[in-house]
């Protein structure tokens, strides 16, 4: 059987573990474009830190949360360099569709039949 401590230690760092899972399922989310469903994730990753913070560290884990924590913003940084090329990549057709349009506009406006 489990001591108090024990059992804590075991429910704290389960807790992480599925925080950890969930910030790697949210990176392959990431890595398939699907912003929107990344963005919900996103905010259930939030509730689930928070309902984790909420209870007091075991000192004897701390060590071990502060590990799981570098994973989870190690992830993080990786989703934020995929949106960041996506954004751009997004920012880079939108100018070349507003060129296109603009050069469309032009050949039309100069009466060129």
């Amino acid at each position: 059987m489990f001591s108090s401590s024990s059992a804590v230690q075991h429910i704290q760092e389960a807790a992480l573990r599925k925080i950890i899972i969930f910030s790697q399922e949210m990176l392959i989310v990431a890595k398939q474009h699907e912003w929107e469903a990344l963005t919900e994730m996103s905010v259930d990753r939030q509730k689930m830190l928070e309902s984790f913070f909420e209870k007091p560290i075991a000192e004897h884990v701390i060590e071990n949360i502060q590990t799981g924590l570098k994973q989870i913003m190690s992830i993080d940084q990786d989703i934020v360099k995929l949106a960041d090329a996506s954004r751009d990549e997004a920012t880079h057709q939108l100018s070349q569709l507003s060129t296109s349009r603009h050069a469309v506009n032009e050949y039309t406006n100069n009466g060129v039949e």
